[in-house]
């Protein structure tokens, strides 16, 4: 026969349930709005890829077509030109924010002449939007009557055909990007950087090694962790560009500075709405493959590193 519990074990445990029931009560609120903000959308727009849902003079018009959205967008030029502008923004611009973001970020640990006021100059652009960064570069590009034709005229310097040249057009807009997001890059491995232990520097020292011999075996690898995780961040949220060549390009000349995500915009402008959901969802799957890719292949170069 087994003992009874004592009465302040009993009282625990009765405390413990009814913790228990609060938790719940004040998860389930929490958990129906993320269902209700998340998870519904993602499954409605995935239902409507699958559809025909279009305006037209005629009214609204919703057939089931199954993936034939998807197909059609697979064998569509202008898709698949869209997802190379995209793939070009996203790895010239990150490549060039990164590398700008880490020199700054060295530049800024060292002992200089108002390094405060340039740590809070340096993070200027990212406080504006994207918007307003695209409509100063098109005035300050302006040899016309920008701040810069007086410059440009003194010099006979010519205007370059930014905005009619394909490949001018994407540098354009991939400066436009690394002007305003390298801060942010900077921030975070400026913090990096200040965390870093001093013991092996010290160490490094002390055995006559050289500073690029630190930064390439001391530093590089110590950084890695904060560098993966900020370039995935700056990976996953370039495939998303669109207010910069809106404004800058429209896409143009022709659709050379056209992404993906105003190739959709177009798409849904058109008031095709299941067209619009397909190129959503196949815009995640590339970028879910990508950021997969890019995490396994950091992990295996940690342990290579670690081992």
């Amino acid at each position: 026969m087994n003992p009874s519990l004592p009465k302040h074990t009993k009282q625990s445990t009765r405390s413990r349930r009814v913790n228990k029931r609060e938790e719940l009560g004040f998860l389930i609120p929490a958990l129906v709005v993320v269902l209700v903000m998340s998870i519904f959308p993602l499954v409605s727009s995935l239902i409507l890829s699958l559809t025909r849902f279009q305006y037209s003079s005629s009214g609204l018009q919703l057939e089931w077509v199954g993936l034939s959205n998807y197909a059609g967008l697979l064998a569509d030029a202008r898709f698949w030109g869209g997802l190379g502008n995209t793939l070009i923004f996203v790895f010239v611009g990150v490549l060039f924010q990164y590398a700008l973001g880490f020199g700054l970020a060295l530049l800024l640990t060292q002992k200089l002449v108002g390094r405060r006021f340039f740590r809070v100059l340096f993070l200027i652009p990212m406080m504006i939007t994207p918007v307003a960064v695209a409509y100063i570069m098109k005035m300050v590009l302006n040899f016309q009557i920008g701040p810069l034709a007086p410059i440009a005229k003194a010099v006979g310097l010519s205007e370059l055909p930014w905005f009619a040249d394909s490949n001018l057009s994407r540098l354009l807009v991939i400066l436009g990007d690394t002007w305003q997001w390298t801060p942010f890059v900077l921030i975070v491995l400026l913090a990096g950087l200040e965390a870093l232990p001093q013991e092996p520097y010290e160490a490094a020292q002390v055995d006559g090694a050289t500073p690029s011999q630190m930064f390439w075996r001391l530093t590089f690898p110590m950084m890695l962790p904060v560098s993966s995780g900020v370039i995935l961040i700056r990976l996953v949220e370039s495939f998303k560009i669109i207010d910069m060549p809106i404004v800058l390009t429209g896409g143009g000349p022709g659709i050379a500075t056209e992404s993906t995500s105003l190739f959709a915009y177009y798409t849904y402008r058109n008031f095709e709405l299941g067209k619009t959901a397909a190129i959503a969802y196949l815009l995640v799957i590339v970028v879910s493959v990508l950021a997969s890719v890019f995490v396994n292949t950091v992990r295996k170069r940690a342990l290579e590193v670690a081992g």
